[in-house]
């Protein structure tokens, strides 16, 4: 009885054995394949890298339009008075200056209106023909000009301009012991248009902060229309001592200022 009980315990514990070792090698075995198939669950999480913020690279050039400017001009003028011919001994008189440039107004892309304030001299001397005596007339003027410009491409622009001011003129005559001399004061204005170019602005620096700077022209061709001097001759002596020859004053005439005009100015804007 004893060993039919014991054979009987032994084979109820045989068969338990062979039922629960296929369902433990089957769960094992799925554990083990889902750690090769999503390695990922059981690894930490690695850290986000760090985003490293890098300096945007400074621009070189740039074609933002430029707001005041400085330029070199020069003036050239076909005379039509006689007497101004006479007196500059040629049919063209031409002037050097210098021109300070403000964009005052901006209308998006339609037109943008300029100030210019300038100075313009002009001098001439030359030799009578009947007497030999020297001619000598210069001319200073100060002038505030307008003009409105569209914009065609970023580098050209036509433009219409009115300008007008004041200025003085110095006639001498003689052989420098015994000059004769006047001074008058004229008002002119003018009267044109042309083209406006310019270059892309140059970074000076390597911050967005850095001045710019760029190149700028004006082509202008017009008319002048101004106030005569009328001048009249009166001695100037060279030292106290001399005698004046002639001792009344001697009518010149009047020089006409009406002529037409081309401009031409260089400069550099920021």
């Amino acid at each position: 009885m004893t060993t039919t009980k014991t054979l009987t315990m032994r084979a109820t514990f045989a068969g338990v054995l062979f039922l629960t070792l296929p369902s433990a090698f089957a769960a094992a075995q799925s554990e083990t394949d889902s750690k090769a198939a999503w390695p990922h669950l059981n690894q930490p999480t690695p850290p986000a890298p760090e985003l490293r913020q890098t300096a945007p690279t400074p621009r070189h050039w740039s074609w933002d339009p430029s707001r005041f400017g400085v330029a070199l001009e020069i003036r050239t003028t076909w005379l039509q008075d006689s007497v101004a011919k006479r007196l500059t001994g040629s049919n063209v008189s031409s002037g050097e200056g210098i021109s300070l440039q403000w964009d005052a107004l901006r209308l998006e892309r339609i037109a943008t209106v300029s100030l210019d304030l300038g100075w313009l001299t002009t001098s001439t001397s030359t030799n009578q023909d009947f007497s030999g005596l020297a001619e000598g007339l210069t001319s200073n003027m100060f002038s505030l000009g307008l003009s409105v410009r569209h914009h065609l491409l970023p580098w050209l622009a036509p433009f219409a301009r009115v300008a007008g001011g004041m200025g003085w003129d110095r006639l001498t005559v003689g052989t420098g012991t015994g000059d004769l001399h006047d001074e008058r004061v004229f008002g002119q204005g003018s009267l044109g248009g042309g083209l406006f170019l310019r270059s892309p602005r140059l970074l000076l620096g390597a911050t967005r902060a850095a001045p710019e700077v760029g190149l700028v022209a004006y082509v202008e061709g017009g008319y002048l229309l101004g106030t005569s001097s009328d001048f009249t001759l009166t001695s100037q002596p060279a030292t106290a001592a001399s005698s004046p020859i002639p001792t009344s004053p001697v009518a010149i005439g009047k020089v006409g200022r009406d002529a037409p005009y081309l401009r031409v100015s260089v400069g550099i804007a920021f």
